[in-house]
């Protein structure tokens, strides 16, 4: 059976970002991140399966990579707290009547908003993202990809992993299809026609 090939994608103009591609429905994996208070951290990675514990509030989710930013001595700000936590959920329109509220009880699509407006919080200059749009419904999902179109023309690096082609179409400028742990063929936007040419790509065709 042949191995999975790969799609590499970068959504940053200019610069040799990447989104991966893979027949498997998900390709979630764990990783490792340094948090804010060490000065070497310029790049977050996060998916699906990183980034939530549920029986937490929305507040303190957020708050998560953030403390360094509230911190006084040993103690941190409460009222620090609140404010960074109000600015990110209306920055990022996360629909939560009270910051306070569990996040397991928000919408798949709110709590995905959480997972990244945490991470964003912390300003790093490459963002890798694993599956951003897994189990949202679509209305979040083009936020959520428009989100993305518009930190890389703001100068982000934005590394995505999806499975989905027409989202590789609409944020990517740069398509790397990758075979075999190898680049098989390296594809610059424009000269992608359609998804139908991308799948060609992908399957080497």
């Amino acid at each position: 059976m042949a191995s999975p090939s790969r799609v590499s994608d970068a959504s940053q103009p200019n610069t040799c970002t990447d989104t991966r591609y893979s027949n498997r429905t998900n390709t979630n994996r764990s990783s490792r991140t340094r948090t804010p208070t060490q000065p070497t951290h310029r790049a977050t990675t996060f998916g699906t399966a990183q980034g939530l514990v549920l029986d937490h509030s929305v507040r303190d989710n957020l708050l998560l990579p953030l403390l360094g930013r509230i911190g006084r001595g040993p103690f941190l700000s409460d009222r620090e707290g609140n404010s960074l936590a109000r600015s990110l959920i209306q920055r990022f329109s996360i629909k939560v009547a009270n910051p306070n509220r569990p996040v397991r009880l928000l919408s798949g699509g709110n709590q995905q908003k959480v997972v990244i407006a945490k991470w964003l919080g912390i300003e790093p200059d490459v963002l890798i993202m694993d599956e951003p749009t897994a189990g949202v419904d679509i209305g979040t999902k083009s936020e959520i990809l428009d989100m993305i179109r518009s930190l890389a023309d703001d100068g982000k690096g934005i590394i995505v992993i999806s499975s989905e082609l027409p989202e590789l179409l609409a944020v990517c400028d740069r398509i790397l299809v990758l075979r075999d742990g190898s680049v098989a063929q390296d594809l610059h936007r424009r000269d992608v026609r359609d998804e139908e040419s991308l799948q060609l790509a992908v399957q080497g065709v």
